[in-house]
């Protein structure tokens, strides 16, 4: 077919084709106006210090999120091979792909249907944008985790590989959780928020692997404790994401607040379906 070279060089290409498409058909949040309940408050807002979003719980909630999302996929990604390999007979490097591209094709569908969802249950006024931030990740953590333990146990590969497609699919709901909730919390400082974010997130990514790999050293082949370990820091991840998610903005200060009412909070200027299909942050160091 392609040889690893050849595929380099496309993927190459494909990633400047994207950022040209970025650069051109890119929109500035912060041109627009913020809003409220979708009219102009008609008083420009008193924006706060960025290090003030830092004295929320909600911040830290989704830099949480963000790492245990991180650590997972990237202790996946990096052992799942070798798990096909030593666990089913007859699997070798080469046809390892067949049974893992699977999960990756289904979970980028996931993330585009997720996204469709949450449009329709947020234009419908079904639900609020914080219960589809919280019960998005939370079933996504839960989904993925529960998923993992099973696929683990199974003699077969192909029944393994079904598994992983389903704890795929279930983790692209994190698209409409804890993923798009960099945008509720502020737009003034926003880059300041993902930074933190994707910093924290990617130390998270250097861990995981190095932890699994001592971990499969002490015990080789112990892949059933190795998804226990994954399971519960997942339901640790939801237990966070269900209490402390917030999609508060935290741009204005709190004399400002103070000043606008209870009734009147900042929200962010994104539409429902803007919300629901942000492109997600960078999660790779």
């Amino acid at each position: 077919l392609v040889d690893w070279r050849r595929l380099y060089w496309m993927l190459a290409a494909l990633a400047m084709g994207c950022a040209w498409v970025w650069a051109v058909l890119a929109s500035d949040p912060a041109s627009m106006s913020v809003s409220s309940g979708g009219k102009e408050s008609g008083r420009k807002s008193s924006v706060g210090r960025p290090w003030a979003l830092f004295a929320h719980p909600g911040p830290w909630a989704l830099f949480f999120s963000h790492a245990v999302f991180n650590y997972s996929n990237y202790v996946l990604n990096a052992w799942l091979p070798t798990l096909f390999v030593e666990r089913f007979q007859g699997v070798n490097p080469a046809s390892v792909g067949a049974y893992l591209m699977w999960p990756e094709v289904v979970g980028i569908a996931a993330r585009f249907g997720a996204a469709a969802v949450a449009d329709r249950q947020l234009s419908d006024k079904q639900v609020t944008l914080l219960t589809v931030r919280r019960s998005s990740s939370v079933f996504a953590f839960l989904g993925q985790g529960l998923m993992l333990i099973q696929a683990a146990r199974q003699v077969d590969p192909f029944y393994c590989a079904v598994l992983l497609t389903i704890a795929a699919g279930a983790n692209g709901a994190h698209a409409c959780g804890y993923k798009a909730n960099y945008l509720d919390l502020t737009v003034a400082h926003l880059g300041v928020l993902t930074g933190v974010g994707n910093t924290l997130a990617s130390a998270a990514s250097a861990i995981g692997p190095a932890v699994t790999a001592a971990t499969l050293d002490g015990k080789p082949g112990g892949f059933e404790s190795l998804t226990m370990s994954l399971l519960c820091l997942n339901c640790l991840g939801a237990a966070i994401c269900g209490v402390f998610l917030t999609t508060d903005c935290l741009d204005t200060t709190g004399e400002a607040r103070d000043e606008e009412g209870p009734t009147s909070s900042p929200t962010s200027p994104l539409s429902p379906s803007q919300h629901a299909s942000a492109a997600e942050p960078r999660h790779r160091p």
